[in-house]
């Protein structure tokens, strides 16, 4: 896809309102080449959330997100798999946004500590070297009142996500 290209629109009705649609969706009497009021959504254009066709709900994932857009639809996607998924058990999944720290222990097993809750000199302390610090989303499920939890674990994207569920918890058979 060139930056020139775009699968969605935006078209602003009299009042400055606009809607979005997919290029297969927009009404018929709205001219998507020539139209003054009809405004492309390039797939290099930098959004706060991914646009949604009012028409089929396709979400258009092909566009940029700024951070805080992605932290949005990260969290979302968190909320929707904590739907689709049965968390309802003794573990439960949380979903962190920070700074977190890569650390090896003596066997060479790396581990992952966010920073807020140990400090660096904690985690060096404990017999850890650390190797890189991150920032961005990291994840585990713990059990609420009790000390049961797993290890932290990274999440660099959506596909992710989706992993770490899918190996920790099964999918809500549907009715």
């Amino acid at each position: 896809m060139h930056c020139f290209d775009f699968e969605a629109v935006v078209v602003f009705d009299e009042n400055g309102n606009g809607e979005i649609y997919c290029n297969e969706c927009v009404p018929d009497r709205t001219d998507i080449e020539n139209g003054e009021n009809v405004h492309p959504i390039f797939c290099d254009s930098e959004l706060d959330c991914y646009p949604t066709c009012s028409v089929c709900g396709k979400i258009h994932d092909y566009v940029s997100l700024t951070p805080q857009g992605y932290q949005h639809e990260m969290e979302a996607y968190f909320d929707k798999l904590c739907n689709e998924y049965d968390t309802d058990k003794f573990m439960t999944p949380y979903l962190y946004y920070g700074e977190y720290v890569e650390c090896v222990n003596e066997y060479y097993e790396t581990f992952y500590f966010p920073t807020d809750i140990l400090s660096k000199e904690e985690i060096e302390k404990e017999g850890y070297e650390i190797e890189q610090t991150h920032n961005g989303y990291y994840i585990r499920a713990s059990a609420n009142g009790y000390l049961d939890c797993n290890d932290w674990e990274p999440i660099d994207s959506f596909d992710d996500l989706l992993d770490w569920f899918d190996s920790n918890y099964e999918p809500l058979e549907e009715e």
